[in-house]
């Protein structure tokens, strides 16, 4: 859905309030300076964090509903929301990204140059979902293991984001149960196809 968006409009989509909910003003918007449904952003994302915006993207909100009842987190890079930001300048003009994803060993797994990280990141925030926005009322979980640091950088909206393997640690720092997703800007244009995002044809 969201390279359909980057397709139809040439940019992503600014993150949705987590905390609207469903019977709430505008649920699953993006919001810049205001909330918007579809097109791109004419001013800085109100937020860099939030949860999938659904109405822009064609979707409900059960598509971007996690197992778990959680709404799915988004964060963008929001020098990639605004009109043809994420357009091609052939042959070699590529937007980049810059958000970056480390494991819990602190090593960057988004290759760690400037303008070619994250464009950006999906979280759904796993089992004992902390940090993640409940489908329908939009109440913000915060029931975390004690002592928890990792899972933490899913939540905060800044750099890094944390993608790594499921440890059930519940005593101490290392409880880990997020499930991270991720794409650079050269990524999506690349799979926008030919004659899209800038690609010849």
């Amino acid at each position: 859905a969201l390279i359909v968006h980057v397709i139809r409009n040439g940019c992503l989509p600014c993150p949705a309030t987590g905390l609207t909910a469903s019977s709430g003003t505008n649920p699953g918007w993006a919001v810049d300076d205001a909330a918007y449904s579809s097109g791109c952003a004419d001013s800085t994302c109100a937020a860099t964090q939030g949860v999938v915006p659904w109405v822009n993207l064609g979707l409900s909100e059960g598509d971007i509903t996690d197992g778990w009842g959680t709404r799915i987190s988004y964060a963008v890079d929001s020098d990639l929301t605004g009109e043809s930001d994420m357009v091609r300048t052939p042959p070699a003009g590529y937007p980049g990204g810059d958000l970056a994803v480390q494991n819990n060993s602190a090593v960057e797994v988004t290759g760690g140059a400037a303008g070619f990280r994250a464009a950006y990141v999906l979280i759904s925030h796993g089992t004992n979902r902390d940090g993640g926005y409940l489908a329908t009322v939009g109440t913000q979980i915060t029931n975390g293991p004690n002592g928890n640091t990792l899972q933490d950088d899913n939540t905060d909206g800044t750099s890094p984001w944390r993608q790594d393997t499921y440890n059930a640690n519940t005593a101490g720092t290392t409880y880990f149960d997020d499930l991270v997703r991720w794409r650079s800007a050269p990524m999506i244009i690349q799979l926008c196809g030919s004659n899209a995002c800038g690609n010849p044809s």
